[in-house]
């Protein structure tokens, strides 16, 4: 049986916090399915909030994935772990292994956007 290797691109969209400041995310990244891939955010004066990633499925609205503060957080689906460097201002959602299910819209929040559990994006 032969194997068919897709390519996923992640579109990444930028949430302004209520205090204005900026969380900055690449607009897009891609990677072959099977492959890992960081999705990265910065939230400049956050240390003292937590994180929240989302993702968004078309037509849908966004879904929470994983929060956290300072310590590493799993996600089950997608798979994956979210990362916070020291000065807590940046994070990173690893996901393991990437699925063509994984395509589609990832945000990263200061706050709790949404009320329902949810996660990032690949499309």
């Amino acid at each position: 049986m032969e194997k068919i290797w897709g390519s996923a691109t992640v579109l990444l969209l930028v949430l302004i916090s209520q205090r204005r400041a900026k969380i900055q995310q690449p607009v897009s990244a891609e990677a072959l399915e099977g492959a890992k891939l960081n999705l990265t955010c910065s939230h400049p004066s956050a240390s003292h909030d937590n994180i929240f990633w989302y993702q968004q499925f078309p037509n849908r609205g966004p879904e929470l994935i994983v929060t956290g503060f300072s310590e590493t957080a799993q996600s089950p689906d997608p798979e994956g772990t979210l990362h916070f460097s020291k000065d807590k201002e940046n994070s990173t959602f690893a996901l393991r292994r990437l699925r063509l299910a994984d395509a589609v819209v990832y945000y990263c929040a200061r706050r709790g956007t949404v009320g329902q559990p949810g996660a990032a994006s690949i499309q």
